[in-house]
């Protein structure tokens, strides 16, 4: 991980610039006072074995896609994201960039690779998108689906710089799904996400959202906060972990059936000059059924 090639190797530099009226700040919600919305949403992979139950993504994706809609948000971090479901998010969300899914190990692949995605969501009449990038959790983070440490399944970070075109300021978005392999891999890929975020200013504005399948007090989630990365659920609720993300599709009732309380294992970070107002779980249901085995989370943001 010697400098900032290893990291941006991947990145490509756009042009991009939407023109935005000032009609259409006005109408957007977000836009007082200069505030903006983050989601992180796993989003369960499309499974055969959740379909035969009832809870597969066929059954789950108009509600899904309306609940994400309803939170409006101007920018969403995904994990478990198959092939599939990628297609049907990028025609869900045609006014917003979706980034971060096609890659050189998904050639050809139309079905379960034994890789999940963890697309970007941008708005585009929000936001300029200055660069985009990604890399691997690995010994290798640019080859393409690498994997290090015992993990099962490759895994990655998709990031963004953006700025956002009712302030001006420039920030960067981070997305990841860590292993739920041992507490010791697991901190390394941690340690890398780290090390990478290091390399820019230390009041430069980032965002980092993602499934970390690591509770609020374990080791991985220390290693970030130790450097610099707020867990804004905890700053703006008070509390640590008295809310479960992962829920099984049982929702409220997972501790009832499980005879034991979850852990809230998704999270939004900051760091540098940035903070949230608002962070809270997303807990819709629709007749019994949610729209994801996690609870989705959003924060208000400013920069």
């Amino acid at each position: 991980m010697k400098g900032r090639r290893n990291f941006l190797k991947s990145a490509a530099l756009l042009s991009v610039l939407p023109a935005i009226s000032l009609e259409a700040m006005a109408d957007n919600d977000s836009a007082a006072g200069a505030k903006f919305r983050v989601l992180t949403a796993n989003i369960r992979v499309d499974l055969k074995e959740d379909e035969a139950k009832g809870l597969g993504w066929k059954q789950r994706r108009d509600f899904c896609i309306e609940v994400i809609k309803k939170y409006k948000p101007d920018l969403v971090g995904f994990q478990e994201v198959f092939y599939q479901q990628a297609i049907d998010l990028r025609k869900a969300f045609k006014d917003y960039y979706f980034l971060g899914y096609d890659g050189p190990e998904m050639a050809g692949v139309t079905e379960y690779a034994g890789i999940a995605k963890n697309p970007l969501l941008i708005k585009k009449s929000r936001f300029e998108l200055l660069s985009v990038g990604s890399y691997w959790l690995s010994e290798t983070p640019n080859v393409a689906g690498s994997e290090s440490w015992g993990t099962y399944r490759a895994r990655h970070v998709n990031y963004a710089i953006l700025r956002d075109q009712v302030n001006g300021k420039d920030f960067r978005f981070i997305n990841t799904h860590l292993t739920t392999k041992t507490t010791d891999t697991k901190v390394k890929q941690v340690a890398m996400i780290v090390a990478d975020s290091k390399q820019y200013k230390e009041r430069f504005p980032q965002i980092l959202t993602g499934d970390f399948n690591s509770s609020p007090t374990s080791e991985p989630i220390k290693l970030a906060t130790d450097n610099q990365f707020i867990d804004e659920f905890k700053i703006i609720n008070g509390t640590q972990n008295a809310e479960a993300t992962g829920h099984g599709f049982l929702g409220e009732k997972y501790q009832e059936v499980k005879g034991k309380a979850g852990n809230r294992i998704d999270y939004i970070f900051t760091r540098g000059d940035i903070k949230a107002t608002t962070c809270a779980l997303i807990k819709d249901k629709k007749n019994d059924m949610y729209p994801s085995d996690h609870f989705f989370m959003y924060a208000d943001m400013t920069i």
